[in-house]
């Protein structure tokens, strides 16, 4: 008989975020580490087993899943593509495993990020939390929370970049790997500016500084970055200001890469 899924609440639920992990210490701290990255402000669902996880989601809405790959029902990436395919929300890889191909082989499944068990605390699940319920806010404008999610975690071209207001990095998707070559634990505490280009820096310093001083605004525009190989990359940068927000209070960039396009329409 299936053990029935445990239930954490504390005060108003603001995202329900669904627990899938067998190993109970591990799980036991990460509900730990929910609790105090969302004030208590999160509902916790935590199961033990795919199959458990998998039922949960036919009856509850959910809005972020964090998933171990390794269960007593389900191992690797058989786990995440069944999870993947019957999740409308952002799908979160928490994983002992370090082996250097596992990050490229979870993006290529759609997962929207992969977090290292040992890297693993409450300021990261914040930054986790504040992304889930950005995704969350566009799916309920376009009334299409999955749909949204979707369009945005299967362009591979695509990365998603929290700001401060000094302009230095304090989340980048795993995504960045595929956009920039670098690892998002190496973009953490970097300038933006550093991956621009420098030549188009001083018009991406000036458009950040209007958008600080304007709460709610966005901008959108054309820039040139710089791949960790040194290539020039041609990204449509969108940034908006979310910091009076205090579920988000971060400046929020998409950037997507138009290199290849670009290329195309040269030839």
């Amino acid at each position: 008989m299936a053990a029935e899924p445990t239930l954490s609440r504390a005060g108003p639920v603001a995202l329900r975020v669904l627990l899938v992990e067998d190993d109970a210490n591990d799980a036991e701290l990460m509900r730990a580490y929910l609790a105090e990255a969302s004030g208590d402000g999160a509902e916790v669902l935590h199961v033990r087993s795919l199959g458990e996880g998998l039922r949960l989601l036919q009856s509850h809405e959910v809005h972020l899943t964090l998933l171990d790959l390794d269960l007593p029902d389900s191992t690797g990436f058989h786990t995440l593509e069944r999870m993947r395919a019957a999740a409308a929300g952002p799908v979160i890889v928490v994983s002992g495993n370090g082996h250097p191909s596992l990050v490229e082989e979870v993006l290529k499944r759609r997962a929207y990020d992969v977090i290292p068990k040992h890297e693993l605390d409450a300021a990261m699940l914040r930054r986790i939390l504040r992304l889930a319920r950005l995704h969350y806010e566009a799916g309920q404008t376009l009334r299409s929370t999955e749909g949204r999610f979707r369009a945005l975690i299967e362009n591979s071209n695509e990365a998603l970049v929290l700001l401060d207001t000094d302009g230095r990095v304090e989340y980048a998707s795993a995504s960045m790997r595929r956009v920039l070559g670098y690892e998002s634990h190496e973009a953490i505490g970097r300038h933006g500016l550093s991956f621009v280009h420098p030549e188009d820096r001083a018009a991406v310093q000036e458009v950040f500084l209007q958008l600080i001083a304007n709460p709610g605004a966005s901008y959108t525009q054309r820039v040139r970055f710089l791949h960790k190989d040194g290539s020039p990359r041609l990204m449509e940068s969108s940034l908006a200001n979310r910091l009076g927000d205090a579920e988000v209070a971060a400046i929020v960039c998409n950037y997507l890469d138009l290199t290849r396009e670009e290329g195309r329409r040269g030839r």
